[in-house]
């Protein structure tokens, strides 16, 4: 077999490992049963906390200490493995359960030692999980933008958006689907496959933020970091929510700049992630 022939497809095959061994991970961990949670969460509650309540509501709760960060961590979290799995949307790529609780848990031992409570080094998300698109850099994981050759390479920090988020109290929960370098109309890679919209589960979501999209409305996540290249977010209604409402205030003057710095750098570096894979005349 000429060279020219073989190199290519022995290129695509060495993607395709990478890929399924990052997938098997990624299910793997999935597999585990969730941490321990907060006690006495029922039905009722998890409704309030997931469906019923704003953001804006729950942040006044827990500032207020009638909610604590860890019940809603622990709602969010089980709802996040249950409907945004592989067994619901298929919209979370990495998990980070065990961290979110832990950190819920700080928060709210700091926050109990205040006099009087919630008086000060409260942010305006105070204890609220959020979701994060899968190519936004988060301490330790890979930011992968849907490609097999970025795998296995964990980001030394946090993205901007992502520490700013953090200093206003905010708590990372999971990170969520994307196309392959963000550029195909629908959300689907080699890796997780396709995410599903919860309204039917045989029809895909749209792109890039289909995983963030996806995993809001089906109420596994009360917020989520998404990017916008193609206006998909600008054809929602403004006001929508309130939770929506409360995010763009804080965060309106900045939302231009963050699109400018996750977009450009992704676009600049757009050759050297595909080229392995444009060279193999297949994506994986």
């Amino acid at each position: 077999m000429a060279w020219w022939w073989w190199w290519p497809s022995s290129a695509a095959e060495r993607l395709r490992r990478r890929a399924a061994a990052k997938r098997l991970q990624c299910q793997a961990k999935s597999a585990l049963p969730l941490p321990p949670l907060a006690p006495r969460l029922d039905t009722s509650k998890e409704s309030d906390i997931a469906v019923a309540s704003t953001v804006e509501e729950l942040v006044a709760r827990v500032k207020a200490g009638t909610l604590s960060s860890y019940e809603v961590v622990s709602v969010m979290a089980k709802r996040a493995r249950e409907c945004g799995g592989a067994q619901g949307v298929n919209a979370v790529t990495e998990e980070f359960y065990d961290e979110a609780l832990t950190e819920a848990r700080q928060k709210d031992r700091e926050r109990a030692a205040l006099t009087p409570p919630g008086s000060s080094g409260s942010g305006v998300l105070e204890g609220m999980p959020i979701s994060v698109k899968d190519h936004i850099d988060v301490k330790g994981t890979d930011s992968t933008a849907g490609a097999a050759c970025r795998y296995f390479q964990p980001m030394p920090k946090d993205a901007l958006v992502v520490e700013l988020l953090r200093d206003a109290g905010a708590i990372v929960l999971c990170k969520t689907n994307v196309p392959q370098c963000l550029m195909l109309p629908e959300t689907t890679n080699y890796i997780w496959g396709t995410t599903s919209t919860p309204w039917d589960l045989t029809r895909a979501v749209g792109g890039s933020s289909g995983g963030e999209a996806a995993l809001i409305a089906a109420r596994g996540s009360l917020l989520g970091v998404g990017t916008d290249i193609g206006k998909s977010w600008w054809g929602r209604k403004e006001g929508e929510r309130k939770e929506e409402q409360l995010f763009r205030a804080q965060l309106n003057d900045l939302q231009v700049y963050f699109d400018l710095l996750i977009t450009i750098p992704l676009l600049l570096h757009l050759p050297r992630l595909c080229r392995w894979e444009l060279s193999c005349a297949c994506y994986v």
